[in-house]
């Protein structure tokens, strides 16, 4: 008996102790990093990736009703549906919802880029990023629901080296100075939402009824007044910030923000 326990305990302790590990590689890979982007951008540059951040944290919330946080995990432990249809269903109705977006940014672009005080192009990488996050987001939820720790620990140790790289690559060798740190993050979750989103849509052999996608909804409708309160609070400080101070203060802020949240996560 002690033998089975020790074994149902050693592969989700495992699994955790890689999660934790290579989290704490990610960040401090990103802190590494931060001295030389501060030396080669001026604050008022290096100001456009925190709010870019900033106005992504809100809007990821809205337009994707947080389906790769909490409401996997309910999901997949209610088996209601079988979580092959919860995956490609949330896939599809994260596209829809995308392209919704998108359609009401077109309409009102002009007073969205006002309010935001971010450029257009930017706005719009915006949105597609937060599609890219989410297929990453939900492809980690599925691979740490069953313990799949050796695939994210590697997606997260080759994330946290290569977007900065990337990033850096982009600021050196571009006009695109400011926006060089978002298209860094940018281009590693394209390629790597790609294969995901393949991986995922090939998994059935048909697309999920209207069954599924109403107890997706059911899960995530309720949450989403909390998870859109939760990342207000938790983004509003640097749009404030921005919007009062300007985009230098900005930038100074939001460095030593991150130190600080850097300390307070190690």
């Amino acid at each position: 008996m002690r033998s089975i326990s020790a074994l149902k305990l050693k592969k989700p302790a495992t699994a955790s102790l890689w999660y934790i590990g290579t989290n704490i590689f990610s960040r401090v890979s990103s802190f590494i990093f931060t001295p030389i982007f501060t030396r080669i951008l001026s604050p008022g540059e290096y100001s456009l990736y925190f709010l870019y951040l900033g106005w992504r944290g809100i809007l990821s919330v809205i337009t994707s009703f947080d389906l790769s946080g909490s409401v996997t995990f309910r999901a997949l432990s209610e088996r209601r549906i079988a979580p092959t249809d919860y995956f490609r269903g949330a896939i599809i109705l994260q596209g829809l919802l995308s392209l919704i977006s998108l359609f009401l940014f077109f309409i009102f672009s002009d007073s969205i880029t006002s309010f935001s005080s971010l450029p257009l192009p930017v706005f719009i990488l915006m949105l597609f990023d937060i599609f890219f996050n989410f297929c990453e987001g939900i492809y980690f939820a599925k691979k740490r629901y069953s313990y799949d720790y050796k695939r994210v620990s590697f997606l997260n140790i080759i994330s946290g080296v290569t977007s900065p790289i990337i990033a850096l690559l982009f600021i050196l060798f571009t006009p695109y100075k400011r926006e060089g740190r978002i298209f860094g993050a940018v281009i590693l979750s394209f390629a790597v939402a790609i294969p995901i989103i393949f991986i995922i849509l090939r998994g059935g052999e048909k697309f999920p009824d209207i069954k599924a996608y109403k107890y997706i909804l059911r899960l995530a409708l309720p949450l989403v007044p909390f998870s859109i309160f939760n990342s207000v609070s938790s983004n509003c400080d640097k749009i404030i910030v921005s919007r009062i101070l300007g985009a230098e203060a900005l930038g100074e802020y939001s460095l030593g923000h991150s130190m600080g949240f850097l300390m307070n996560f190690l």
